[in-house]
């Protein structure tokens, strides 16, 4: 059952997931200098740089990936009709939520990871670019993809309420996680770790707390 579950749940974000990572791999590649047709990369910026516009726009493309896939999840089970069959199947309410968010959050940090793993060994490769790179400067930028975890978040659940964000509350959460996730990109700015080790577990469990409390008193039946 929980085998069936992942498939199903692979099965319906596996355009979304892929779509994104397309997007951030012509990104990353034509920073590499691979003829993509179009390169945001500016000259001479170092990679992972404060003026690196590459991990920019990859950090863009996977919070938006994030947030749509996190909505997407739940949302399409309402416009199809299919929450009530999937929670009266014999496995635990709970379960299956943590089931769905554990595969989305997957793909979104797939998504985040894999293009950028890769443009950060690419820079680390003598004589792949002029300008001069150390590991340390990654740092931030790896750091800063925690926002994504909180997007995904907010989107689900936004995606539990009826009518998805066209429900005031589910709207609102899916604002609450943009703010969550500007706020991520604030601390990083300033370098507030202090902030990040505070902020982010919080508002983590308090994303957690409402797709437990939403899970549990709504009315499925």
């Amino acid at each position: 059952m929980l085998r069936a579950l992942i498939w199903k749940e692979m099965r319906e974000i596996w355009v979304i997931a892929a779509i994104g990572l397309a997007i951030n791999y012509w990104i990353v590649l034509g920073a590499m200098g691979f003829p993509m047709g179009f390169s945001f990369s500016i000259p001479d910026s170092i990679p992972f740089g404060s003026n690196d516009s590459t991990i920019i726009l990859v950090t863009m493309t996977s919070c938006l990936s994030a947030m749509i896939l996190g909505w997407w999840q739940n949302y399409h089970e309402e416009l199809r009709e299919t929450r009530r069959f999937l929670f009266h199947r014999p496995i635990n309410r709970q379960r299956i939520i943590a089931i769905k968010a554990f595969v989305g959050l997957s793909a979104s940090l797939f998504i985040a990871l894999i293009p950028s793993i890769h443009y950060a060994l690419w820079a680390a490769t003598p004589g792949t670019h002029p300008s001069p790179f150390y590991w340390w400067i990654t740092k931030w930028y790896f750091i800063g993809l925690a926002a994504i975890p909180l997007l995904y978040l907010g989107g689900f659940l936004g995606g539990l309420f009826p009518n998805g964000p066209l429900n005031n509350s589910g709207g609102l959460s899916i604002i609450a996680g943009i703010l969550s996730g500007l706020l991520v990109g604030m601390a990083l700015e300033n370098r507030m770790p202090e902030t990040l080790f505070i902020s982010i577990p919080t508002m983590v469990l308090l994303f957690v707390i409402g797709i437990l409390h939403i899970t549990k008193t709504r009315d499925i039946a």
